[in-house]
């Protein structure tokens, strides 16, 4: 896509320079590829200077047109009449922004192919005469400066034609003048020549106190009012309207420390030579007589670091500007201070090269969408889809069907503290507005027009006087009783007081019900879980009632016919029509204010899907939905006009409540919900809501009710799809789908009046009085109470939920004891009780316990002749029958049990302290180990029989819980160390004791168990111990009479001593690794 760039460097720098506004184009390029937009297409830009000249700028448009065929052209800033001429001639786009606001610019029949991004002059100037009218002004002076850019020659041209219009207000226009540096054709008035200067102003007012102004410059400004300070110009007696399109309201660009909150400099603030004319003070009180109409402007982040981006962007890609005055922008931006880096380089209206820009992609794209393959070079499509509203850098752009900008301006002014306040509805003191109060040096009025002041006298009756008295009184009176009831819908914002969230126990969140009871202001009531704010609904607080509000992003001047509308809504009283309460207009965006419906919209119903709709249920809903528009369509309203499922309202007693409607003057800018609109309001965006389309929204949610599922879902299209396809409309035109669900029994003949209600045609569809009659015939005569039905249903199924809390109660009883007895088995009870209270588990030493070590002897070797499911089969046959020793011996109080590959490590004496029965729990058990190997039988291998070697010691250990997410109760210290030595060291089939197990169990149980010394082995780490067998309990020593042939003491022939300590330690008599390195490693 070839892009044509007129521009201009040298004509007021600080509003269109190239240098400090082109980056813009790099910033708009970023949101359309964000938004694909034109997705697939590169764009190449020319750029030529033109600085405004009419010669320039002809002659780059002709190398645009027939050398550089470019699809469309951005600007000029200035100067457009020419340019306009020559996109007439050759049928090219071009896209106007900076001073081309005059209103010629808008003839589509002479620039057919001209879009303007800037509101015309025009518009201010009959935006000036709704104030005048407003305010009752009926003599006005205009005094405006000139420069090379024309900007308060168009401005004051428009507005001349503004008054001049009959149809407007009539006032009279006293004096007028420019005041320029240098005119050739008109009366030249310097700046510098004071006393032409000053008799300027005094004609202005010797005739009139409302001054009307464009001064061009914020030194002009200054200047001006410092002047009329001097004058005695600012008293009470004046007011002063000053006319700008620039949207900075009182502000100038520049570099100073003092501020207004629009982050500009004020203009009574000297830039240039820091106020060494001492000026600023009486141009600051004068500023308080101003009146300011401008074009709105954004003041939010992301507009202020765009005015960052613009300069740092125009000497990258795509523009790639090397000229000096684009690299001393980005120089002087890297230099200044940051706080006021977004204002001090950015041009004024960089902005509107922005929205310019993206204006036409806008256009460009929805033209291929229509043409993909001409669209590119068909000017007159692309011109008729330039209509329609997108969110700018200059804040909501609306662009006419002519290409031009609807406007929006702004009326400001300084309060008592010289701070910038904004106005929607202006009411002027009376007594600081009269005309000529206080006029000492006014024409004498009566020496002009006192003759047809006697005339008029002389033919005045009493009776007339008497007529006009009484008109008077009523007018006043009635003005009065619509100022009081303007007064009961017009709601402060400050009186709105934000709702915020409650914050709600976790546990609520896993029930059904969508509805909680919290506290109000001052009552209590059941109130949505849900009260988030959105885009388009907040929620606040309006005299101690929640209140649901609409949000606006329209901002306009209400006429008598809205105030009406408002008045009459707010009368409004039916069971299924929500009640309108009010609008809210001094906030930051305008509010519609609605009574708050506790369980939501049907929207939220039926996305949830929390609440079981049958038959009845559903035929209640849709007959509430009936009645509302029944009644909203016998209203002066005569329709609903904006009928979807998100303003269908549930209260607490389950009736519909239909909401959002009216309104019509501030959603003509708002992005209307294609998928409830009827064919034909798609097909046409200016064409207005009726019955019909309403009927027809009534069909799409009834559907979502009936199926209890969002409109369209289900349909494989996207949404621009589906909108397409049914803004088309034909026999195949596409429709939700109508289908009930299980357990719902409804009267076929609802279902075909919602087909007939969803009819292409809106004279096929059935009005709403034939609906409500329909459906009034499906039902008994005998009146049926909704809340009666849904307090049975509500019943049914409060004792199915207790049966079913009844059982679950119970499972959960039964999986806590399975849980609890494996943590025991896991974990000794008194520690595992600790950690589920959420107790710490501090280390603790025992004085004395006994240690166990057991190992399957050569379970390597016996582990190759298995598979590995042999495997595990065989260690859970032989550890089931060790657990179930443990279980009959009645240990597991006092044992806690590990398994460590084929090993086994038990403690007897810890946690509970048993004085000296854990030597003789350890040596019952490792006997019945013993003998428990020696009669289990492979099952896959007859023939093989486990050994198993034990190792028994007894000293203090230490013991505590280690970890958080699997905690494990683990044993420290030299004790645990040395049982794992009598283990690794004994022999196959025998018990091997440290000698201080055998002292304890030969003193504590003297008689009852014959154990035999081994002599003295030699232990890693221990030097030479002397251990002993564990042969049996006295009364079965038959059994262990016969051990494994034991090699006498002489057999420990002294090695060396490495060599011996590292056998000992890594590998045993089978070869396997040591125990209790395994159990470190576990």
């Amino acid at each position: 896509i070839r892009i044509g760039l007129l521009v201009a460097e040298n004509v007021d720098p600080t509003a269109i320079a190239y240098s400090t506004s082109g980056g813009a184009i790099s910033v708009a390029l970023d949101r359309i590829k964000n938004e694909t937009l034109l997705s697939g297409y590169n764009f190449t830009f020319f750029v030529r200077n033109c600085d405004c000249d009419p010669v320039l700028t002809m002659g780059a448009f002709a190398e645009f047109a027939l050398k550089l065929d470019v699809h469309a052209v951005v600007g000029p800033p200035c100067g457009g009449l020419f340019s306009g001429t020559m996109s007439t001639a050759y049928s090219i786009p071009t896209f106007m922004w900076g001073y081309t606001f005059l209103a010629e610019l808008a003839n589509d029949t002479r620039f057919p192919y001209v879009s303007t991004i800037t509101a015309t002059s025009l518009s201010l100037g009959y935006g000036f005469m709704k104030l005048a009218e407003y305010n009752q002004w009926d003599k006005i002076a205009i005094l405006y400066t000139r420069d090379s850019t024309k900007y308060c020659d168009n401005i004051i041209t428009d507005t001349l034609t503004a008054i001049n219009d009959p149809n407007t207000y009539q006032n009279t226009l006293v004096y007028t003048f420019h005041m320029v540096k240098a005119d050739q054709f008109q009366a030249v008035l310097d700046e510098s020549d004071d006393t032409n200067y000053t008799a300027r102003m005094q004609g202005a007012k010797d005739r009139a106190r409302i001054i009307v102004l464009c001064l061009s410059s914020g030194p002009s400004k200054r200047k001006f009012f410092a002047k009329a300070n001097l004058m005695g110009m600012t008293t009470n007696e004046f007011v002063y309207v000053m006319l700008s399109v620039k949207g900075i309201g009182f502000g100038q660009s520049g570099n100073a420390p003092e501020r207004l909150a629009s982050g500009y400099i004020p203009f009574w603030v000297d830039t240039v030579n820091n106020n060494t004319d001492g000026l600023t003070a009486l141009a600051k009180q004068g500023a308080t007589r101003i009146i300011n109409i401008d074009l709105a402007r954004r003041s939010d982040s992301a507009a202020k670091s765009f005015n960052v981006d613009v300069i740092k962007r125009i000497t990258g890609a795509p523009l790639y500007c090397n000229s000096t005055a684009c690299l001393n922008a980005v120089s002087n931006n890297q230099s200044v201070d940051v706080r006021f880096l977004f204002l001090i380089q950015a041009a004024t209206f960089a902005r509107s090269l922005y929205d310019a820009f993206y204006l036409y992609a806008l256009a460009l794209n929805r033209t291929l969408a229509i043409d993909p393959v001409g669209g590119l070079t068909n000017a007159n499509l692309i011109n008729r889809n330039l209509a329609g509203t997108f969110y700018g850098m200059t804040g909501d752009v609306t662009i006419t069907a002519n290409g031009t900008r609807a406007p929006f301006f702004t009326v400001s002014a300084l309060d008592t503290t010289q701070t910038v306040a904004y106005y929607f509805n202006i009411t002027v003191d009376a007594n600081q507005m009269q005309q000529g109060q206080g006029c000492n040096d006014c024409a004498d009025f009566w020496d002009q027009n006192g003759v047809y002041i006697g005339i008029g006298a002389a033919l005045a009756s009493l009776v007339v006087l008497a007529a006009v008295a009484v008109a008077v009184y009523v007018y006043r009176e009635r003005k009065k009783e619509i100022a009081r009831l303007n007064s009961l819908w017009q709601i402060s914002h400050r009186s709105l007081e934000k709702h915020e969230r409650k914050k709600l126990d976790q546990s609520l969140r896993s029930l059904t019900s969508s509805t909680v009871t919290v506290t109000t202001k001052g009552s209590k009531g059941t109130l949505s879980s849900d009260l988030q704010e959105t885009s388009t609904t907040a929620f606040y607080y309006f005299n101690k009632d929640l209140v649901m509000a609409s949000k606006h992003e329209t901002f306009v001047k209400f006429d008598n016919t809205e105030t009406i509308e408002f008045r009459k809504m707010r009368t409004f009283d039916h069971d299924n029509v929500n009640r309108f309460i009010g609008m809210s207009l001094d906030g930051p965006q305008i509010l519609s204010i609605w009574k708050y419906c506790s369980r939501g919209s049907l929207k939220q119903i039926v996305e949830l899907g929390t609440m079981q709709l049958d038959s009845y249920f559903v035929f209640s809903l849709i007959r509430d939905i009936v009645q509302g528009l029944d009644y909203l369509h016998s209203s002066f309203l005569q329709c609903h006009g904006n009928l979807t499922s998100s303003s269908c309202l549930v209260d607490d007693r389950w009736q519909v409540k239909l909401s959002d409607y009216g309104l019509r003057s501030v959603r003509d800018r708002t992005k209307k919900r294609g998928l409830w609109q009827a064919p034909e309001l798609l097909r046409d965006a200016s064409a207005p809501p009726t019955k019909p389309s309403d009927v027809y929204a009534f069909s799409i949610v009834a559907s979502e009710v009936i199926t209890r599922q969002p409109a369209w879902k289900g349909r494989k299209e996207s949404m621009d799809e589906l909108l397409y396809m049914v803004k088309r409309g034909g026999p195949g035109a596409p429709r939700p789908l109508l289908e009930v669900p299980e357990g719902i029994e409804l009267n076929m003949t609802l279902l075909h009046l919602v087909r007939d209600c969803w009819s292409e045609e809106p004279a096929e569809r059935p009005t709403i009085e034939q609906v409500k009659s329909i459906m009034r015939s499906m039902v008994n005569d005998r009146q049926q109470n909704l809340m009666d039905h849904v307090f049975a249903m509500m019943e049914q199924y409060a004792g199915t939920l207790e049966e079913e809390v009844i059982e679950r109660t119970r499972e959960l009883v039964e999986e806590k004891k399975k849980s609890d007895l494996l943590l025991y088995r896991m974990l000794p009870r008194q520690v595992a009780d600790k950690l589920k209270l959420g107790q710490s588990v501090e280390p603790e030493s025992f004085e004395c316990v006994t240690i166990f070590f057991s190992d399957v002897v050569k379970f390597t070797l016996l582990s190759q002749k298995c598979t590995a499911i042999q495997i595990i089969n065989l260690l859970n046959e032989l550890y089931t029958s060790f657990d179930t020793i443990i279980e009959n011996h009645s240990v597991y109080k006092v044992v806690f049990v590990e398994t460590i590959g084929d090993g086994y490590l038990c403690v007897s004496g810890l946690p509970n302290r048993n004085g000296t029965e854990h030597v003789r729990n350890i040596a019952e058990m490792a006997l019945d180990f013993m003998a428990a190997a020696r009669e289990y039988r492979v099952t896959h291998l007859p023939a093989e029989r486990v050994t198993l070697r034990i190792g028994i010691n007894t000293g203090p250990c230490v013991a505590g819980v280690v970890g958080l997410t699997m905690p494990r109760y683990c044993l420290f210290g030299d004790t645990v160390n040395t049982g794992s030595r009598m283990e690794s060291n004994g022999k196959p089939g025998l018990i091997h004791m440290s000698s201080e197990a055998n002292n304890l169990l030969v003193s504590a149980y003297a008689g009852q168990y014959t154990t035999q010394s081994r002599g003295d082995v030699i232990i890693k780490g221990k030097g030479v111990m002397e251990t002993f067998w564990l042969m049996g309990r006295a009364n079965e020593l038959t059994v262990m009479l016969n051990p494994p042939a034991i090699p006498p003491p002489t057999e420990l022939v002294p090695a060396p001593a490495v060599t011996a300590s590292v056998r000992l330690d890594t590998v045993n008599d089978s070869g396997d690794v040591g125990l209790y390195t395994e159990y470190l490693r576990a």
